[in-house]
C-alpha cells in the first residue's frame, strides 16, 4: 500500500472509528452514533468566519451538483482509466462553470486571517504532528510533481497527499463531504476530492 493510499485509509478511519465507539447499546439495540468531538469556534469573530466558509462550501457544492449533472455516471467496477475519464470529466464542467473564480471564495477576506491564525496556533502546539505536516507532503515526497496553487488546477495524480493532524481538523470549519483540508507546501488547500482538483487556497500558513 502507497503513503498516499495508506494516509487516505488513516483518514477515513479517524472518522468512522469515533462514531463506532461512541455507539452504546441501549435495551440491546445500538443508540444513534455520537458525532465525533469538536473544539467550537470561540464566540465573535472565529464563530462568524467558521460559520462564513461552511457556508461558501456549501455553496461550492451546489453549484458543483449543477456543473456535473450532465456527467455520465460512473459504471460499476470501472477501469483506472475510465475513472480517470469521468474525474476529469467532472473537472472540466466545474471549471467551465466557476470561470473567472479567484482566490479567496472559500477563504474569504474576512474568514483567511482566523482560519491562517487557528491553522499557527493549532500547529504550534504540536510537536511530531507538525513535523508530519512538512515531511509527509507533496514539496518534500514528490518534489519532481509540482502541485500548481490555482483555483479548479488538477491535482497530480502522482503527487502525495499530506498529512492533515486530527487535532487540527477538530479546530477547522467543517467542509461536506467530498471536500477536504490538504497542505501543499506551506499552504492550505481545500481538494475537490471526486474532481481531483483545488477547490481554494490559502497560502503561507505553516508556521
Amino acid at each position: 500500500m502507497g503513503a498516499r493510499t495508506e494516509r487516505m485509509v488513516v483518514a477515513v478511519a479517524a472518522t468512522v472509528l469515533p462514531l463506532l465507539m461512541a455507539c452504546r447499546m441501549v435495551g440491546g439495540a445500538p443508540a444513534h452514533p455520537v458525532a465525533p468531538p469538536r473544539v467550537s469556534p470561540a464566540p465573535g469573530a472565529e464563530s462568524v468566519a467558521y460559520g462564513r466558509l461552511e457556508q461558501q462550501a456549501a455553496q461550492y457544492m451546489a453549484l458543483r451538483r449543477a456543473a456535473t449533472a450532465d456527467v455520465p455516471a460512473l459504471v460499476p467496477k470501472a477501469d483506472a482509466a475510465t475513472i480517470l475519464s469521468h474525474q476529469r470529466a467532472q473537472a472540466a464542467a466545474i471549471r467551465a462553470r466557476r470561470a473567472g473564480v479567484r482566490p479567496g471564495e472559500l477563504f474569504t477576506p474576512d474568514v483567511a486571517p482566523i482560519i491562517a491564525r487557528v491553522v499557527r496556533e493549532e500547529l504550534t502546539k504540536m510537536g511530531e504532528e507538525r513535523k508530519k505536516v512538512t515531511r509527509e507532503n507533496p514539496r518534500a515526497e514528490t518534489p519532481t510533481t509540482p502541485v500548481a496553487l490555482k483555483i479548479d488546477a488538477d491535482y497530480p495524480e502522482e503527487a502525495s497527499l499530506s498529512t492533515v493532524p486530527a487535532g487540527l481538523l477538530l479546530r477547522l470549519p467543517r467542509l461536506p463531504s467530498g471536500l477536504e483540508y490538504r497542505f501543499v507546501g506551506r499552504h492550505l488547500v481545500v481538494r475537490d476530492v471526486d474532481a481531483n482538483t483545488i477547490v481554494d487556497y490559502l497560502v503561507n500558513v505553516v508556521p
